[in-house]
């Protein structure tokens, strides 16, 4: 038998994993700086926790999702968003009394679609949710920390696309005027697209056909249909946004592919990865919470692919690099004791094995080495050199004054988390 893994999965070693890690490391930070508590959902789950939720109507419960039938005869859906699973958690503990909470979760999701590029059946997300609040500043926070996050990871390509599709009352006004609209279009629009006319019509605004979208180019603007209260809102987030300095595009199109959403909807995007440019994305989802039996307050939230996310960093030049401690093996204790002061002053080391120096000397990679720490049979912790890799230049150091050399000269090789 020919053993190998299943279409649109992965094995993640090597470098792979290490993006993965520096993705999960930024995310991690930013729910530090931000006061976010870590919540794990498991990965699979009742059906109809996604089934009524993210909308009969979505390519995701039409198309893309993994389901099954147990013993007990129970329809059972390998998880593929986080954010109804969040809000399952959130009912099925109790734990809609003490709101708000402010939670963050990284895991597989899983959807059966064509693998492309940045686009597996078993992916991997970020997610930060704010549940409980309705204030437009948790919606300003939320889209800040996104904006940190890709700035922490050092992704500079990217715009933050931003739309409100207001409440129920708002969307229903919109539907109306759309839906004439698109009745005179009808004859061109795509197959997809008429299926969605009389089911969702607001769908057909997300369509990547073609000849769709020359037809929604000339679409109403669901801005025009908002009542007072949710332009209000939207007004003060992009106020919020242009107080804190972020820039954002109007994007009158962008209406987010899952039924929950309300109001602020908004995906930071990319051109780098081709089609599949939405890197992070989100909104407000007020009425979530109440189809799912718990209070009616609102939420707002976002995801991140970290498989995106990764392909992002790869295509940039890695920062990470370490030092080479190249030792004589008479020196192996200082060599050790050496290894373990940079790594708390927050530098990566590599102990370069081999049995002389000299030959030690040749494995280092000036690629991935930014210097070469090198204690011979007659130094030590007072009296060692440092190589640097790019220069060559060579000078004498100990441990009193290497955190100074370092953190003045080198302190952009610094491991995240310890800028």
């Amino acid at each position: 038998m020919d053993y190998k893994n299943i279409r649109g999965t992965h094995d993640l070693y090597g470098e792979k994993v290490n993006l993965f890690q520096r993705v999960e490391s930024a995310t991690v930070l930013m729910a530090q700086k931000y006061n976010f508590s870590e919540i794990r959902t498991p990965i699979i789950e009742f059906a109809n926790v996604f089934h009524k939720n993210i909308g009969n109507t979505s390519d995701i419960v039409n198309k893309e999702m993994y389901v099954f039938e147990d013993r007990n005869n129970e329809q059972i859906a390998l998880r593929p968003e986080g954010t109804a699973s969040v809000v399952r958690a959130l009912i099925s503990n109790g734990l809609s009394h003490t709101l708000p909470h402010k939670w963050y979760y990284v895991g597989p999701m899983f959807r059966y679609e064509r693998p492309q590029k940045g686009r597996q059946r078993q992916f991997h997300q970020l997610g930060f949710e704010y549940l409980g609040t309705n204030a437009w500043v948790s919606d300003v926070e939320v889209i800040n920390l996104a904006n940190d996050l890709l700035q922490t990871l050092g992704i500079v390509n990217y715009e933050l696309h931003l739309n409100s599709i207001g409440s129920i009352e708002s969307l229903n006004n919109y539907k109306v005027a759309l839906l004439s609209y698109l009745e005179q279009k009808k004859g061109s629009l795509s197959e997809d697209s008429l299926k969605r006319l009389d089911v969702n019509p607001l769908r057909i605004l997300d369509s990547k056909n073609e000849q769709d979208q020359e037809i929604i180019i000339n679409a109403p603007k669901i801005l025009d249909y908002l009542i007072e209260k949710d332009k209000e809102h939207f007004n003060l987030v992009k106020g919020g946004l242009d107080a804190l300095n972020i820039k954002y595009v109007l994007n009158h199109r962008l209406v987010r592919g899952l039924d929950y959403y309300t109001n602020t909807v908004f995906e930071f995007v990319t051109t780098d990865l081709g089609a599949q440019g939405a890197l992070i994305a989100g909104g407000r989802y007020d009425n979530l919470i109440g189809s799912m039996n718990g209070p009616k307050v609102g939420a707002f939230g976002f995801a991140g692919g970290i498989e995106r996310l990764a392909l992002m960093l790869n295509l940039q030049k890695s920062n990470q690099r370490s030092i080479a401690l190249v030792v004589e093996s008479t020196q192996s204790i200082q060599g050790l004791k050496l290894a373990q002061f940079v790594r708390n002053i927050g530098y990566s080391t590599d102990n370069i094995l081999g049995k002389d120096i000299s030959n030690k000397l040749k494995k280092v990679n000036t690629e991935v080495h930014f210097a070469s720490a090198i204690i011979g049979i007659n130094d030590s912790l007072d009296n060692f050199k440092l190589k640097d890799s790019s220069t060559m230049e060579q000078i004498t150091l100990s441990l009193n004054n290497i955190e100074e050399l370092l953190n003045s000269k080198y302190s952009m090789y610094k491991v995240q988390g310890n800028e």
